[in-house]
């Protein structure tokens, strides 16, 4: 057996990536805000740069999505200094933040400490975070931010876990909302649900079945088998129909076993006012596989019947 080849991740430094603090670093992070979003369990939008106090300078002011509150972020390519603490405490004054998030390379133990007094010592309502700033890389593959939560609130994991039982009672809430307004304007389509999928059988034996998701950040379908299967049987199935499948959908360029010929849109279930463009999209696109396996199980069954072919973007969804 051929031996793996293996190469180590490595870091590099932070100047290598930004050259200058406020010149590339800064409107980096606005403008790919969901790597800090991600590590601090957040949902943060960046509203603002380089915004004046007094003769100082916040570097990004951002909102929390979830409950609107300000969020103050002072970034810095160096290591902690007494400088920025300082200023952090000033943008607190004038800024009305509740939520600091100072970003560096490293954190001297001695501003470790402030930040773990700050957050046991000031109002329930405030919160501030130390995050340690890495950039890594394989070989000479590009640059990777990392993001290290160094320092929290004390309370931090079951906050995230209230807000996180949260936000899926209202994602919950959400797909109810959306399954039934699909419903009223195609009545008898599938079953009422809660779940994220609605799974539809695509032939006489219901070996094969459409999956129709609507998630976080985008929306969709794929084949797959039925309940209580992993789809991996129908590897010939799929094999024997390739070449309808192909001209139908395009070819199934699936990443996980047991998913087929997957499409999706970037239409997310939380843009409301979308709702009846993404209706129309999935109708559209549930008809079009419905059409070509109504084919395949007639022929299957000794029937005589075109397949209706179509082109279509095809791709395997990323679920979230």
């Amino acid at each position: 057996m051929k031996a793996t080849h293996f190469a180590r991740l490595s870091d590099t430094s932070l100047r290598d990536a930004w050259q200058d603090e406020a010149r590339d670093f800064t409107p980096w992070l606005s403008d790919n805000i969901d790597y800090l979003s991600e590590a601090l369990g957040l949902e943060l939008e960046a509203t603002e740069t380089e915004v004046a106090v007094d003769t100082f300078s916040a570097d990004i002011i951002a909102t929390e999505a979830r409950t609107g509150a300000r969020v103050l972020i002072e970034n810095q390519l160096e290591g902690s200094d007494h400088k920025h603490l300082g200023q952090i405490l000033t943008y607190l004054a004038g800024l009305d933040a509740k939520s600091v998030i100072w970003v560096a390379r490293g954190f001297q133990e001695a501003h470790r400490s402030a930040v773990r007094w700050l957050n046991e010592n000031t109002a329930p309502d405030f919160a501030f975070f130390a995050v340690r700033l890495r950039v890594v890389r394989i070989g000479d593959s590009p640059f990777a931010p990392v993001f290290e939560m160094v320092e929290k609130p004390n309370t931090w994991e079951r906050a995230l876990a209230r807000r996180a039982n949260a936000a899926e009672a209202e994602l919950t809430r959400l797909r109810q909302s959306f399954c039934n307004r699909y419903l009223e304007r195609h009545p008898g389509t599938f079953e009422p649900t809660r779940a994220s999928n609605v799974w539809i059988s695509m032939i006489h034996d219901e070996s094969v079945v459409l999956s129709v998701y609507v998630a976080r950040r985008e929306s969709g379908m794929f084949l797959r088998g039925p309940r209580g299967t992993d789809g991996k049987q129908l590897a010939a199935f799929m094999a024997r129909h390739a070449e309808v499948l192909d001209k139908a959908f395009g070819p199934s360029r699936s990443v996980t076993d047991g998913h087929y010929y997957g499409t999706w849109t970037d239409i997310p279930l939380r843009q409301e006012d979308r709702w009846d463009e993404l209706i129309d999209w999935m109708e559209a696109q549930r008809i079009r596989y419905a059409d070509v396996f109504r084919a395949i199980d007639l022929a299957g069954r000794g029937g005589d019947q075109d397949v209706v072919v179509g082109d279509g973007r095809v791709v395997e969804p990323e679920r979230q």
